[in-house]
């Protein structure tokens, strides 16, 4: 059970075991979705549908399957997203492929209060919706991001949104900005969210650099067979 004096590195530890516990409910979901999409032949593609489970330890998980066409049925891409609730607020979390060379394991985005509070009014596509819906949204949407240091480049704007000696990073979305902290690179605090309208065209230009430069070291990286040629920054 998470509880509020754990540290985000123990917040990991305990979903990551959590998990373990739920291999034959998710493996159910799996056979359920399979089952969806063979049920109805006119279906539109690419599909995705998400799948509730909650744990005994009062952890709600949000299964998503995904299938790029039909045939895809018997092998579906698979995200695993979720949600649980501290004093503070209503917190969310995805478990995603490592982001960096240093994680030795899946790295996971915990999503805080304040980052869903600010994700919700800086992205007009997320009226109306429940936490929970949001959470699924920004995970359909920006499961596919790559992550970069903030450094002195990366100022101007930014300023008011980072702390002095705080390790942080920016995980850069297809909808925005995630300014984040890092205790280690197998788990990412996310703490608030910036829309591309608030960024100059400067900082927009540096960020496209650290893509390009990101997915040049993975092309090396998957020619020389080091990584799977499936994780994308």
């Amino acid at each position: 059970m998470i509880v509020d004096s754990m540290t985000l590195t123990e917040v990991a530890k305990t979903i990551r075991q959590d998990l373990r516990t739920l291999s034959g409910r998710i493996e159910n979901v799996a056979r359920k979705f399979r089952s969806d999409i063979l049920s109805k032949k006119n279906r539109m593609y690419p599909f995705m549908k998400f799948y509730d489970i909650s744990s005994e330890q009062k952890i709600r998980y949000f299964v998503g399957m995904k299938a790029e066409k039909r045939s895809d049925w018997k092998n579906p891409s698979m995200m695993i997203s979720g949600t649980y609730i501290l004093k503070d607020g209503q917190y969310g979390f995805l478990m995603c492929p490592s982001q960096h060379f240093q994680a030795t394991s899946e790295t996971l985005l915990i999503m805080t209060p304040h980052f869903l509070t600010r994700y919700r009014e800086r992205h007009h596509d997320n009226v109306g919706l429940t936490t929970d819906e949001m959470i699924r949204r920004f995970v359909r949407t920006n499961h596919m991001f790559y992550m970069t240091e903030l450094d002195k480049d990366h100022s101007l704007a930014m300023e008011k949104y980072t702390k002095d000696g705080v390790n942080q990073l920016a995980v850069v979305t297809p909808e925005g900005y995630c300014i984040a902290e890092k205790e280690t690179y197998d788990c990412i605090r996310l703490m608030t969210f910036l829309s591309h309208e608030m960024l100059s065209e400067k900082q927009k230009t540096r960020f496209q650099q650290d893509k390009d430069y990101g997915n040049n070291r993975l092309k090396i990286l998957e020619l020389a067979g080091l990584i799977d040629n499936e994780i994308k920054l």
